[in-house]
């Protein structure tokens, strides 16, 4: 099988709803720079070597995609609202027909959806 890679960094804001008390800090609003890393799967293609999307379009669908994720389009930094890392991923799966994403916060922490 053959899969594109896109990946990018965005601006975001999220929280932890009910944080527990050791880590309440996280129950407010505050902000990372999200990575993302997603793989889309070529299908139907005869030639695996040729892609059926363009790079650049998926990336920027993915963009686009992000940025109305709580129907909040064109404000920046992005609000992923109540969204964990895997809650991000697996809205990107969704909606984007990914086969797996990765979102990370600040290159330290993150979570697969597959």
């Amino acid at each position: 099988m053959t899969e594109l890679i896109i990946s990018l960094e965005i601006d975001g804001i999220h929280f932890w709803p009910n944080a527990p008390k050791q880590y309440k800090e996280f129950g407010q609003p505050h902000r990372h720079l999200f990575k993302v890393v997603a793989f889309y799967p070529v299908v139907d293609s005869k030639d695996p070597a040729r892609r059926d999307k363009e790079l650049f379009e998926l990336r920027q669908e993915t963009v686009t995609c992000l940025r109305n994720i709580n129907g909040t389009y064109g404000k920046e930094p992005i609000d992923f609202g109540g969204r964990s890392c895997e809650g991000v991923a697996d809205y990107l799966k969704k909606e984007m027909g990914f086969s797996k994403v990765f979102v990370g916060e600040d290159v330290n922490f993150g979570a697969i959806v597959s």
